[in-house]
């Protein structure tokens, strides 16, 4: 507002108010504010666009994996028959039943233990990497299926050895004291199940 007085013939103004030097800090608050829900919106239209993405990807291993799934179980479980046969005295030709349904039992769940845990390391560098989206790109391509071959490689490698560790410090010093066929049927399904579990809870 400004207002001229006159003295003497001579006409002065003066300011009585001034533009603010600072801007108006409840109107950016104000703005900051609108602005929150609207960038959380989006975050949660793309998170669960993510989600979405994943859970209509098919990582459901195929035909060829299971067999290899199954192969290599059962070979990883018929090794523990030969320590129990040879060195612990659990002869073969007398306990066959028992090796049989323990052996195929162990390469059940040590199947399950791999196909867990590809497909759990699969999941995590495919999101890590934005991998999930179909595309045509060749490289794209070539990334997922190196990834799921690593993946499946690592997953057999990891565990086959907490499965035999399993065994060694089950059988030899836990249930050392019990009757050898009684360790061989518990070690080995103690061995399988804690191999389970862990690659559930990756």
């Amino acid at each position: 507002t400004v207002s001229t007085q006159s003295t003497g013939g001579v006409s002065l103004k003066s300011t009585f108010s001034k533009p603010p030097i600072f801007p108006n800090f409840v109107e950016l608050i104000q703005s900051v504010d609108r602005m929150a829900p609207q960038k959380q919106q989006k975050k949660k239209s793309r998170d669960f666009d993510l989600d979405r993405e994943i859970a209509l990807y098919d990582t459901k291993p195929t035909l060829h994996q299971r067999i290899l799934y199954g192969l290599s179980g059962f070979f990883v479980a018929a090794l523990t028959v030969y320590p129990y046969h040879t060195v612990v005295d659990v002869d073969f030709f007398s306990y066959w039943p028992v090796y049989i349904v323990v052996t195929l039992a162990a390469a059940a769940g040590l199947a399950l233990s791999y196909e867990t845990t590809t497909s759990f390391l699969t999941h995590k560098i495919f999101k890590e990497r934005g991998l999930f989206s179909a595309s045509d790109d060749k490289k794209v391509r070539a990334q997922q299926e190196s990834i799921r071959t690593e993946a499946f490689s690592f997953s057999i490698l990891y565990n086959n050895v907490y499965f035999l560790f399993g065994v060694l410090l089950i059988g030899f010093f836990m249930f050392a004291h019990l009757l050898p066929v009684y360790n061989y049927i518990l070690t080995v399904g103690f061995s399988v199940t804690w191999v389970y579990f862990a690659s559930t809870t990756n």
